[in-house]
């Protein structure tokens, strides 16, 4: 019914900007009928139950969505034509705002700040995640973090990433970039990502990811071991502002993340260093546990360089004559 959402969000904008306590703030959804010309507009209330912590508001907005889409949140959804629901994030300090149509069966997702700027939309994906976008976007990126002193912390060796090896000049021209950042400027010579999984890693994007493992069922679908090169990172990049980390795969809903240094204790170790991921309850999702760093991690963290067999040695060599990062053969980071 093309109802306008910039008039109904400025609505809604001003409403929260009169409460002085932000946790007071409640999530209202308008529900719209009628005839183009002759609009019903309905206004009400969204009751969560059994809410211990902000943070469990994310899963229940997630219900929420669905009982919207599925016209089963209240009676007058049956006849509507268009709903707003709109939810406050107390963590991001962000609106966030489905716009449901339901003559055209689509969700457009927006997150507007207190003063009405849109940061972001997109279409709705309920295996989308925005909080790791909404973490490295929003939150203030002068948070450094100090080394811990924790056992978990001493245990980390090293952070992996793996990539073809015609992709190491533009990395050591440019960094290692996330995968927005070398999409837009076109110098990935070769994506060896799998593009149905990266359709699900769309919130991750302007992150550079990195393993803990690099022996795991991503790369465990690499055929052509001699492309490939496995670069390891100094794990100081998760001190990096903006810089974060999961208990599993990006790619899976499920998948929890984390941003202080405090939290690897929510990590299954034993899983992401174990030898053997099907002995583990979801072991697959969890042995892919990522560092997520934001656009680009400077070469000066690349310190060790592996390859599968002495030909990719012989032409790095040649190739990178005079670079201080050591070129390795060391198979055991290849199935």
């Amino acid at each position: 019914m093309g109802l306008n959402i910039e008039a109904i969000a400025d609505i809604r904008i001003q409403v929260l900007n009169s409460f002085s306590n932000s946790l007071e703030v409640e999530d209202v959804i308008f529900i719209v009928s009628g005839t183009y010309d002759d609009p019903i507009v309905q206004q009400g209330l969204v009751p969560y139950s059994n809410l211990q912590s902000v943070t469990d508001k994310y899963f229940a907005r997630r219900q929420v969505i669905g009982l919207i889409e599925n016209r089963s949140l209240t009676p007058a959804l049956s006849n509507a034509n268009e709903a707003f629901f709109f939810s406050y994030d107390v963590t991001y300090n962000v609106d966030y705002c489905y716009y449901f149509d339901f003559i055209h069966e689509s969700i457009q997702f927006y997150i507007y700040r207190k003063d009405g700027a849109i940061v972001f939309s997109s279409p709705y994906n309920v295996d989308f995640d925005e909080r790791p976008y909404i973490y490295s976007e929003l939150v203030s990126k002068d948070i450094i973090q100090v080394e811990p002193k924790s056992q978990l912390w001493n245990n980390i060796k090293g952070l992996y990433h793996i990539t073809h090896v015609s992709n190491l000049v533009n990395i050591f021209e440019k960094g290692l970039l996330s995968h927005t950042v070398a999409h837009v400027l076109k110098i990935n010579k070769s994506d060896i990502s799998n593009q149905l999984v990266q359709a699900r890693r769309n919130h991750v994007h302007n992150k550079v990811p990195l393993y803990f493992n690099i022996l795991n069922p991503m790369t465990y679908t690499f055929s052509n071991k001699s492309s490939l090169v496995v670069l390891k990172i100094d794990k100081k990049v998760m001190l990096l502002p903006g810089a974060m980390f999961s208990d599993g795969n990006a790619a899976a809903a499920s998948t929890k993340y984390y941003t202080s240094l405090k939290e690897l204790d929510k990590l299954n170790w034993d899983c992401i260093n174990g030898t053997f991921w099907n002995d583990y309850n979801d072991g697959k999702r969890i042995r892919c546990a990522e560092v997520l760093v934001p656009h680009k991690i400077s070469t000066s963290y690349i310190k060790e360089i592996f390859v599968y067999d002495s030909s990719t040695y012989n032409s790095l060599i040649g190739l990178f004559s005079n670079n201080d990062i050591p070129i390795i053969i060391n198979k055991s980071y290849y199935f």
